[in-house]
Parts: C-alpha cells; structure tokens; sequence
C-alpha cells in the first residue's frame, strides 16, 4: 500500500447499534494516533480516507482495484447508500443507490457484477431480496429471490458461484444456499454443522472458511468449517483462538483474516489468521480501531476494513473509519 500517514479525527454515530433501538446523534471521536506508512512492510495496518456516511452491517464486494460498501444500518434506520473507495487514489465515489434499503445483508461479485443477498428492511423484517449492481452502468436489477429470507449473513464465492452462509431470522441459522448468476437461480447445499449467524467467511484457494459466528445459545462460537463444493461437505477445522462474529473478514490466497468483531463484551483488537494447508491459526498485529460489524474485502492482498460500530446495545457509536492491514 502506498498511503501517507495521516492523522484521522473519526467521526461517529451514537445509535443503538447494529442491532434495535432508538436513534441518536451525532459526535466527533479525538483524533486518533499516526499510523505509519507500511508500503514496505508487513503485518502492520494504516488508515484511509474516512467514508462519506457512517455505518454498520453493511454489504462490501470488491470489483478491479475498487471496494464497494452497501446499505447498512445508520442514523436514519436501514441504508440504501452505494459508495465506491478508489484504493488506488484514497478517495471515495457515490453511486447510483440500491432500490431495497437493508442492514445485515451480505454482498458479492461475480465477473464484475455485485449481488446485494438479504438483510434486514428495519426491525426483524428479513429479506430473501437479491439486487445486482453493474458497476459499468451504474443501474441496479432484481434477481431471482434467495429461497431463505435472512440477515446477518455472510457469502463467499467459489467458481462463479456466491454461497451464502448462516444468518438469523429469529433464530440462528446453519443454512447455505448458493446463487448461480449465469442462471439466475438457486440451489440448497450442505448445512453447517453449528447454526450462526454472522459467521466469518471467505474463500480460501479452492474451499470455503466459516469460522465463529452467534450460536442460539447466545455464544459467540470458536468452531471453523471448510466447505468443499465438489463433495458438498463440511469439514470440521482447528477452532479460532477466539469466539467472535461480524469480524472484518476476508480469504486472501491460502489464509482467512479476521479482524476485531464482537466478543463476549466489546470489540476484540485481535486480528488473526487461518491457514487452511496446515490448518493453523496465527495472532497478527492488532487492529487501530476495534470494531463491530465492519463490512471486509481485499485488493492487491492487503484487507480493508470499513465503518463498523462498537457492538453497544444502547450508546451505540457508528464510525465511518477504514482500516486497511497488509499481510
């Protein structure tokens, strides 16, 4: 990464979370410390620019060098907000709006185009809604409905193929379903083999990872599975070190990196890694900021981390902050 140090004054939210509640205001947090350039080093995180809105729970997908964040959970309730952030230049884009406002959904890109999957419309109204960005065009279209209606999902993509994982729509859930764009339909795979919700996915060289998540005994859980799509089984896996869920997740080459997320109070600053090859977890350098629901997507290897929240139930604060590590 070749970002300036900067000195970041983030701004927040104070709402009731990314979860139900009443609204709030508006705050400034203190300026936070210098993060040093790491265009030359590894293990290490940086900041960029601050988003244009606040939020939590939002939909991220990466398309070329661009992330895009979408819909999530702010001041006004459930967001239908699409930005772009240009990690090339540090700056950000807003683009045409997606046309179902929702937080908790999950988001991914298949040969260029994104799919926004479920979500939460406000309180305990769970999608089965699928919308698709094109960025070349700037338009959105609706796609064939996902067969389970559900938020606090995760997905990752395989072959061409989205798999969404988990979720909850009133009860935690070890569903997975996958989406076949070139179709436009849907098949019901293998379950997890606990049910979660807001688990940790990515892609990891020819499998899928989910680790953590929320069980229905109100425990974030430390259990990590692989999915191999040609058996359709799931393989049970080293736990993580931590029980956490709606960390900032993402596979990048043999390795899942889960950054911060909920633990059994407030955010972790943990970041770790599962290697799959040797099925192993690693302690990496802690996160500047720790957060709750912080949408996660890589480019050019390094993981970027976007908004989130503090996990608070009531005195909630939101934050438009990015945080970007470099393996």
């Amino acid at each position: 990464m070749h970002l300036r140090a900067r000195l970041f004054s983030i701004a927040v939210l104070v709402l009731a979370g990314c979860s139900h509640g009443s609204l709030g205001s508006e705050v400034t947090t203190p300026a936070q410390p210098v993060i040093p350039d790491v265009s030359d080093t590894s293990n290490t995180w940086t900041l960029g620019a601050n988003m244009p809105t606040w939020r939590c729970s939002e939909g991220v997908a990466v398309v070329g060098t661009d992330v895009y964040v979408i819909g999530g959970l702010a001041s006004e309730g459930a967001l239908n907000k699409n930005l772009a952030y240009d990690t090339l230049t540090n700056t950000w884009r807003k683009l045409a709006p997606m046309p179902t406002a929702r937080w908790g959904l999950t988001a991914s890109a298949v040969n260029g185009i994104i799919y926004a999957i479920g979500g939460d419309l406000g309180t305990n109204q769970f999608s089965n809604i699928v919308e698709a960005y094109d960025p070349a065009t700037d338009t959105w279209t609706t796609k064939s409905p996902m067969p389970t209606a559900r938020a606090g999902v995760a997905s990752a993509v395989l072959k061409n193929v989205v798999y969404v994982v988990g979720g909850f729509n009133g009860s935690s859930l070890s569903t997975v379903e996958s989406y076949h764009p070139l179709m436009d339909t849907w098949a019901t795979d293998a379950s997890l083999g606990v049910a979660v919700s807001y688990p940790n996915v990515g892609t990891v060289g020819s499998e899928i990872v989910a680790s953590g998540g929320l069980a229905n005994t109100g425990i974030n859980v430390r259990t990590t599975e692989s999915y191999n799509p040609g058996t359709n089984k799931w393989r049970s896996r080293a736990p993580a070190p931590e029980g956490k869920r709606a960390s900032c997740t993402a596979g990048i080459g043999g390795t899942l990196y889960v950054a911060s997320g909920s633990g059994p109070g407030t955010p972790l600053v943990v970041t770790e890694s599962y290697t799959l090859a040797t099925n192993t977890w690693a302690h990496l350098a802690e996160i500047p900021m720790r957060v709750f629901g912080a949408g996660g997507g890589s480019v050019n290897g390094s993981l970027y981390c976007m908004g989130g929240s503090n996990g608070e139930i009531t005195g909630t604060k939101y934050y438009n902050i990015v945080q970007i590590y470099q393996p």
